[in-house]
C-alpha cells in the first residue's frame, strides 16, 4: 500500500509538471525548456510560497513550476526519482536532506550562490562532508508551548503545574494539552531534554539511558490522564485553534495560523523544564536543493536566480511579515528582534535553547528505530530498556540495508 502511495504522488508529481510546461500555447519551447520544476514540503508554506514565486517570475522572466509534497513522504520519492531519472530541479527541504546528496546527485554550491547576509548557523546547517548542499532560506521549525489566554492566565512552568491546571480545565469542558504525541520529532525534545542525542560522535545513541529516561515520563504523561493517548495533528493544531485544548506543543510553522485563529488571546511560553532541566526541542533550516546536479544543467541560471531571490532581504522580510517564519538572513533576523512582541520574544527564547539537527544519512534509519521502538513501548510488548535496545538495533539494521541496496 505504501509503494502504491508513493507510486501515486511520484506520478501526479510528474503529471503537474508535464502540464506545466506544456499546457499554455503561448509558451514557448524555449521558456518551457527552461521553466523550474520546484517540490516543497511545507504547507503552510503554501500561499507564501505561491507569492513569492510570482514575484520572482515578475522580476526574473523565468516560470516556476510548484507542487507540494509531505516531508513524511518526500524522500521516498527523491529516493525513487533518483533511480528513474525524473527529479524535480529544485526542492524546499529540511536541511538534513542534504546527506541525500550521493544518492540523489546534489549540486554542490558555489560561494558565489551563498548571501554573505546568512546567519552562520543557517549557512552551516546545509553542510554536509565539508561542502554546502543548499540555500538556506527558513530557520526554527522548532516546537514551544502555546496557550489559549482565554482560559490560562498564568501559564504553567513546570509539568507538575500543568497537570494541577487540568481539572479545573476539564470542569469547563476544556482539555488541557495536546500535541502529536505518536510522532518521534515531539518524543526527540524529551530524550534531548533528559541528556540524550540521536547521534553521538557522529554514531547513533539511541540506546542510551537518557532515551530509556525519556519513554518512562513520555508514557507516565499519558498514564496520568494529562494527554489523551491518540493525540494527533488535530490535538496540536486543529483543536487547539477550535479551541478544544488550552495548550498546544507545535512549531513556529503554526503560529501564523494559530494567531488568525486567537488572535490576542494567543500566548506563547517555554514547554515546561523536565526537573531542573530546560526543554530542548530539535531545530534544523529549510533550505533549497538542488537535485540531479541541476546547477550545472541547462538550468543553472534560472535555478542560480532563484536561490538569490530567496535569500534576499525583501524575500527574507516577506517570511517573517506574512508568515512569521524566521529568517536566515541576519539583518532580517535582527529585524525580528528589534520589533519582537512578547510571544515573539518566548519563540527566539526556545530556539537558544534549542539542539540542532543533525545533516546525517543515518537519520531517515534513526526515526524508523524510534518509532518502532516507541510503538513496543507503548504497547505493553517491551520495557523501556528493552525499547531503547530495539531502536538502536532496527536503525542500524535499517541503515546498513539501505547502504548495501545502493
Amino acid at each position: 500500500m505504501k509503494n502504491f502511495l508513493y507510486k501515486l504522488i511520484y506520478y501526479q508529481i510528474l503529471l503537474v509538471f508535464i502540464f506545466a510546461g506544456t499546457a499554455a500555447a503561448e509558451v514557448s519551447i524555449q521558456e518551457s525548456r527552461h521553466s523550474i520544476n520546484m517540490v516543497h514540503a511545507r504547507e503552510s508554506a503554501e500561499p507564501m510560497l505561491k507569492q513569492g514565486v510570482k514575484l520572482f517570475e515578475q522580476e526574473s522572466g523565468y516560470k516556476v513550476n510548484l507542487v507540494f509534497v509531505h516531508t513524511d513522504n518526500l524522500k521516498q520519492l527523491l529516493i525513487k526519482g533518483a533511480l528513474n531519472n525524473s527529479l524535480p530541479d529544485v526542492v524546499l527541504a529540511p536541511s538534513d536532506f542534504a546527506s541525500l546528496a550521493p544518492i540523489i546527485k546534489l549540486s554542490k554550491l558555489p560561494a558565489s550562490l551563498l548571501s554573505s547576509e546568512l546567519m552562520p548557523e543557517a549557512a552551516a546547517s546545509m553542510r554536509y562532508q565539508e561542502n554546502y548542499y543548499g540555500v538556506p532560506v527558513i530557520s526554527g521549525n522548532h516546537l514551544m508551548l502555546f496557550y489559549n489566554k482565554k482560559y490560562v492566565q498564568k501559564p504553567a512552568e513546570s509539568w507538575k503545574e500543568l497537570k494541577a491546571q487540568a481539572p479545573e480545565l476539564r470542569a469547563k469542558g476544556i482539555e488541557p494539552i495536546g500535541w502529536n504525541y505518536h510522532e518521534m520529532y515531539w518524543f526527540s525534545g524529551f530524550a534531548e531534554t533528559l541528556g540524550g542525542s540521536i547521534l553521538n560522535n557522529g554514531k547513533l545513541s539511541l540506546n542510551s539511558p537518557a532515551y530509556v529516561d525519556a519513554l518512562i515520563f513520555y508514557k507516565e504523561l499519558v498514564d496520568s490522564g494529562l494527554i489523551p493517548p491518540a493525540c494527533d495533528y488535530d490535538c496540536a493544531q486543529k483543536d487547539f485553534q477550535d479551541q478544544r485544548f488550552a495548550y498546544s506543543i507545535n512549531g513556529e510553522w503554526a503560529l501564523a495560523d494559530f494567531e488568525r485563529s486567537l488572535g490576542k488571546n494567543l500566548g506563547i511560553t517555554l514547554i515546561p523544564a523536565i526537573d531542573d532541566k530546560p526543554f530542548r526541542p530539535l531545530f534544523s533550516t529549510l533550505g533549497l536543493l538542488f537535485p540531479n546536479n541541476s546547477l550545472e544543467g541547462e538550468k543553472a541560471k534560472s535555478l542560480s536566480a532563484l536561490a538569490l531571490f530567496f535569500q534576499s532581504s525583501d524575500f527574507q522580510d516577506r517570511l517573517f511579515e506574512q508568515q512569521r517564519f524566521l529568517p536566515v538572513n541576519q539583518n532580517s533576523f535582527k529585524h525580528v528582534q528589534a520589533a519582537a512582541s512578547d510571544n515573539i520574544k518566548m519563540l527566539l527564547k526556545q530556539l537558544a535553547q534549542a539542539s540542532p539537527m543533525p545533516p546525517d544519512p543515518v537519520m531517515a534509519s534513526a526515526w524508523l528505530g524510534m518509532r518502532k521502538g516507541f510503538e513496543r513501548y507503548m504497547a505493553g510488548i517491551s520495557s523501556a530498556k528493552e525499547a531503547a535496545d530495539y531502536m538502536q538495533k532496527f536503525a542500524e539494521r535499517d541503515y546498513q540495508k539501505s547502504q548495501s541496496e545502493k
